[in-house]
């Protein structure tokens, strides 16, 4: 899998959307395919780290987080 995702351009709902994906595959490909496994790990943490930077920074903007 040889795919570059930017995950700073996607929409908030397609984000959570990808890393629900992600976690799915991970967990489907584990038995079998570890390092399949391993990549979409890797793609889940990324999606979960851009959704917790942009609440970090909504945070700043806001004042207070978001629910």
């Amino acid at each position: 899998m040889d795919t570059n995702i930017n995950l700073q351009r996607l929409q908030y709902t397609d984000l959570i959307k990808l890393g629900m994906l992600a976690a799915e595959a991970m967990a489907l490909c584990q038995e079998h395919d570890q390092a399949r496994s391993r990549t979409f790990c890797k793609l889940a943490a990324a999606c979960n780290g851009e959704m917790l930077a942009r609440r970090r920074e909504a945070t700043r903007h806001c004042g207070k987080a978001l629910s």
